[in-house]
């Protein structure tokens, strides 16, 4: 398997909301989280691409290895009081 250059879900984000989708194709992502200093973010799956789920959330900086029977992927600021939140992901 090649691995791809890391997608950026979200860049800088200092507000709540979420990422648009990705659709790994049944490769595992890891999904690195920098920049919080008071939030949470939601790793997110769905498997439709329309109602999604949280995953884990997360209240730090972290590193989230998403399984590969997850359709579609998301990132989502689900509370957001200080940071500048950035999330990428690598499959």
């Amino acid at each position: 398997m090649v691995l791809q250059s890391p997608i950026l879900l979200l860049d800088g984000v200092t507000s709540t909301g979420a990422s648009a989708a990705i659709f790994p194709d049944g490769a595992p992502v890891t999904v690195v989280i920098s920049g919080i200093t008071t939030a949470t973010v939601n790793i997110e799956g769905s498997v439709d691409g329309t109602n999604f789920e949280a995953i884990q959330a997360k209240t730090a900086d972290a590193c989230v290895i998403v399984d590969p029977s997850t359709k579609y992927i998301r990132a989502n600021v689900a509370a957001y009081t200080s940071g500048t939140i950035t999330v990428k992901a690598l499959y």
